[in-house]
């Protein structure tokens, strides 16, 4: 039965007016949902109401439809349609958007969410050339540069986030992923470096509107990716050096913060020690007086203090100096640096920073107790022991208007209730391990 796009359109505007009555809206809601039960109207409807120029409730429901025919109805879908729905998916990727600054930001990622949905049913066996798709795609203009990125970051998160699919269908995925590494890397590097360079270099607003929401979906494609890739992968790309420099952006170290607190949560011993301990080097020293703490907020001094507390726990083999004489952390300026700014967040006014250091410690000196790791410096012991005995001192009313993280007295009273057993096991390590 065949439905008119006035009709559809009519029940749409009822269902989003709120001083409809509930029974006129619930009949609407009825009806656009009998719509999704008819394959071929709903195909034909989406490609109508998901049109550029068409409100935003009418393409809302536009990709409304084209994501039930995807994950409803797809496997009852002939080969000819779900070919089609494949075409149509890239095509709204290649021309069906409004561009980069205008379109709305829910649109660009329904969008981008057509191309993954599918991927996840077809790619690689059914669905090849799908990257070289969005290769291509990505040298059409910036606006479809941020679509691509957008479908890319939308699978990878995807492998892990959808529970129903399958061991084998996911390891699928994970072994076809691993093959697009090298290229996917390579093209988010030379994203961050020339987007990067024009958000700097540009004073024309637009112009640098538009790099940074390019860049913004680069470092969330990486995001997605970090915990998927390898370390070798990950750090022969040149996206390290890319991701130190952006930690000196203000608009843009959120985010780069979020994928090296993504790398550094990995686990392994198989990082290359050159990039890898060059990005330790280069983060010690932004870190330098007047460098990147005296920049940035206590909410950034938090994350930096995670990601390096992840780094010492999970990586530490590359700063203790027993990778090759080449590398940086053979220079014991760098090992010592990172202990020292260790000690200084285990020494910071707020709670939650000092506390998130304590598992880096307990790991280090067990490790330094064992003879497995070089005796930290006197400086550092000195440091670390005065940091401690501080935070084991009762805290006072006015010591909760100087922590971020708390409210009032009582929740900081709380909170230091929980760090004291962890600080006075540190405490016991230390002087054996001196």
């Amino acid at each position: 039965m065949s439905v008119s796009l006035e009709h559809v359109q009519e029940a749409l505007q009822v269902l989003h007016d709120p001083q409809r009555p509930a029974e006129q809206r619930r009949a609407a809601h009825n009806f656009c949902e009998s719509v999704k039960e008819q394959d071929g109207e709903a195909f034909r409807l989406a490609s109508l109401l998901a049109a550029p120029h068409m409100p935003h409730t009418s393409r809302h429901f536009g990709f409304q439809l084209y994501e039930h025919l995807i994950t409803k109805r797809w496997g009852a879908l002939p080969q000819d349609s779900q070919e089609q729905l494949k075409q149509v998916s890239l095509q709204v990727l290649s021309g069906g958007t409004l561009n980069i600054l205008t379109e709305a930001r829910f649109i660009k990622e329904k969008a981008a969410q057509l191309v993954s949905l599918i991927a996840k049913r077809e790619w690689p066996a059914r669905w090849p050339d799908l990257f070289e798709r969005l290769t291509a795609l990505t040298r059409e203009g910036e606006t479809e540069c941020e679509l691509a990125l957008l479908v890319l970051r939308s699978i990878g998160e995807g492998v892990f986030e959808d529970d129903r699919m399958s061991d084998a269908r996911r390891n699928e995925l994970l072994q076809a992923l691993n093959a697009e590494y090298p290229s996917l890397f390579g093209f988010c590097f030379t994203t961050l470096e020339t987007h990067y360079g024009n958000f700097g270099a540009s004073t024309d607003p637009k112009s640098k509107a538009v790099s940074k929401m390019l860049v913004s979906a680069c470092l969330q494609t990486l995001e997605a990716y970090a915990p998927l890739a390898s370390m070798p992968q990950i750090c022969n790309s040149g996206v390290l050096p890319g991701l130190r420099a952006l930690l000196h952006s203000s608009e843009l170290r959120e985010q780069a913060l979020d994928v090296l607190l993504a790398i550094a949560s990995k686990k392994g011993r198989d990082a290359p020690h050159g990039p890898f301990c060059a990005l330790i080097q280069g983060i010690l020293e932004s870190c330098g007086p007047g460098g990147l703490l005296a920049e940035c907020e206590y909410s950034d001094h938090k994350r930096l203090c995670l990601i390096l507390s992840n780094f010492g726990a999970n990586h530490f083999y590359t700063i203790q100096g027993t990778c090759a004489s080449t590398c940086a952390c053979q220079d014991s300026s760098v090992r010592e640096g990172f202990l020292h700014l260790m000690a200084t967040f285990t020494g910071y006014q707020a709670l939650t920073v000092s506390e998130s250091t304590a598992a880096f410690w307990r790991n280090f000196l067990d490790l330094q107790a064992a003879d497995s790791v070089a005796k930290m410096p006197p400086a550092v012991h000195t440091l670390l022991l005065q940091a401690l005995a501080d935070k084991l001192r009762h805290p006072k009313e006015e010591d909760a208007d100087n922590d971020e993280d708390v409210v009032d007295y009582d929740e900081l009273l709380k909170l230091w209730t929980m760090a004291k057993a962890k600080y006075l096991d540190l405490l016991k390590r230390l002087p054996a391990a001196d």
